[in-house]
């Protein structure tokens, strides 16, 4: 093995450890502590915190490209999902008046973090049972009005590693234009310049996240949710496609 691939794997096992060790048990006394709390947004603040924390302290940079766009106004954000690792991302993007949109059965799959959204005041929906989820994506709406804030949603609806991003579910486009929010789409680099994951190893320490034009939602209607979509799918995707492919240049320029 190469001194390179000796050091990256070095890197990756004091990772684990440090996970292992001081992560995970923090992110019990924090669940802990939003517990004690009760369920409201007002948890969101810590939540981000110790989320940013955990960035900074296994060494995570960002490269965030047009940060001045960020609106100072409520918005509907969106952002390509890859991994759970996108929570830090978010973290250093969104403000703390902010839901999240995410599955119900992140419960099961990982009850630390799914206990800790739902403290945080976060929407849950049952993807398999279609009229409950469209009620929950109602009521968000409505929350997002009536208390003045903003939401987050992956477009998507699940996770993508491949070159090019999977196909945008309507159900954000329609949020934001029965709350005549506006949307603010967001790309980040693709996971695997940072992880490698047939060996589960990091390869590198940096996130490349590029924020697109603000697109305004005032006195469109369910008409325009269609256009609306596409229209953010293909600027996304350009955006996503250009940005891995300039990682990938440099990287063989170095090379």
């Amino acid at each position: 093995m190469s001194c390179y691939g000796k050091c990256r794997l070095f890197y990756t096992y004091t990772v684990l450890v440090f996970f292992g060790f001081f992560v995970i048990p923090i992110c019990c006394i924090v669940v802990a502590l939003l517990t004690f709390r009760g369920r409201s947004i007002r948890n969101n603040s810590m939540a981000l915190a110790f989320a940013r924390w955990i960035g900074r302290a296994v060494g995570i940079h960002f490269d965030i490209r047009n940060k001045e766009i960020l609106p100072e106004k409520n918005a509907v954000f969106l952002l390509n999902h890859q991994s759970m690792l996108d929570i830090i991302i978010l973290a250093n993007l969104i403000p703390d008046r902010c839901i999240l949109i995410t599955k119900r059965s992140l419960m099961c799959i990982a009850p630390l973090f799914g206990l800790g959204l739902y403290l945080c005041g976060h929407r849950m929906i049952n993807r398999k049972n279609k009229e409950t989820a469209v009620k929950s994506l109602s009521k968000a709406v409505d929350e997002m009005k009536s208390k003045n804030i903003s939401l987050f949603v992956f477009p998507e609806g699940t996770r993508t590693i491949d070159t090019q991003l999977k196909q945008f579910k309507k159900g954000p486009f329609h949020m934001a234009v029965q709350s005549q929010f506006p949307l603010v789409p967001m790309v980040a680099s693709s996971y695997k310049y940072v992880i490698d994951y047939k060996s589960f190893s990091m390869i590198g320490n940096t996130f490349v996240v590029e924020i697109l034009p603000i697109v305004e939602t005032k006195d469109k209607t369910e008409k325009d949710v269609s256009a609306l979509c596409m229209e953010t799918f293909k600027a996304m995707n350009k955006t996503y496609v250009q940005i891995n492919e300039d990682i990938q240049n440099e990287l063989d320029d170095f090379s």
